[in-house]
């Protein structure tokens, strides 16, 4: 789907509320496309009842969205289907190659068809992530350490350190923005034969989301600021949901 999609916009289309009730939808794997390309994609949101989403473009260039949920006469924003399956797509965007259409007829075969097509794809970049199919890549073990920042002389914050299998991460935005980008990290990580599971995988993704944001803390900061990554207080929300299922540890101050 060609839009020019960023947390911003989408927050903007469906509200601050139903944004964060579909983040928690497509962080729970519950988006099924049925049909995906640059025109029309049609996926299902899972739960306790399914509902059906539909974001195509019209012939005049705007962009349609429709769920089958019941809506509010009151309430003129996207409802919270729209935003995980807008979310899952511009997941993708960021981290796959263009849209190809692709229909299924399962969430399983849908992401067996995902998989065979990768692997004829040439030039692409190759995501970071474990494929549930055909994956021949090493999967590395990562840790994650959270430890205490001191700012100035009386103020702290929390700061991360990473470790890819027992090497320590040097230059953490560096290694980050190679991920980003698919690029191997020296040393570390090289996309062709290296991936990690879904877990850490979540959490190196949203920690490349937290470098922009980490910016406007970084002017006169008296730490290492190459092995350690600030994270700021907004980002706290996204990031606890994903150290529940991905090992994190605390150094002492």
């Amino acid at each position: 789907m060609e839009m020019k999609l960023t947390h911003k916009k989408i927050k903007e289309i469906c509200g601050i509320v139903s944004y964060k009730k579909g983040d928690s939808f497509y962080r729970s794997n519950k988006v099924t496309f049925q049909e995906y390309g640059s025109e029309l994609c049609e996926a299902t949101v899972s739960g306790k009842e399914d509902f059906h989403v539909t974001i195509e473009k019209g012939e005049d260039g705007d962009i349609q969205m429709t769920c089958s949920c019941p809506t509010l006469a009151n309430f003129h924003k996207s409802c919270q289907h729209i935003a995980a399956v807008l979310l899952s797509i511009y997941d993708r965007k960021r981290q796959g190659p263009p849209l190809l259409s692709v229909q299924t007829d399962s969430a399983a075969f849908g992401e067996l068809t995902k998989d065979i097509i990768s692997l004829f794809q040439e030039k692409s970049t190759q995501t970071s992530g474990q494929q549930r199919y055909f994956e021949k890549r090493e999967v590395l073990t990562a840790r994650f350490t959270i430890k205490p920042v001191l700012i100035g002389t009386n103020q702290l914050l929390l700061g991360m350190e990473v470790e890819i299998g027992k090497t320590k991460v040097r230059s953490i935005r560096e290694f980050l923005e190679q991920v980003k980008q698919g690029k191997p990290s020296v040393g570390i990580y090289d996309p062709s034969i290296h991936c990690f599971c879904e877990e850490t995988d979540a959490v190196i993704q949203q920690l490349i989301r937290i470098i922009h944001d980490e910016k406007a803390f970084l002017e006169a900061m008296p730490f290492d600021k190459n092995q350690t990554l600030l994270i700021p207080p907004s980002s706290w929300e996204d990031l606890i949901p994903l150290f529940l299922k991905s090992p994190i540890h605390f150094a002492d101050a």
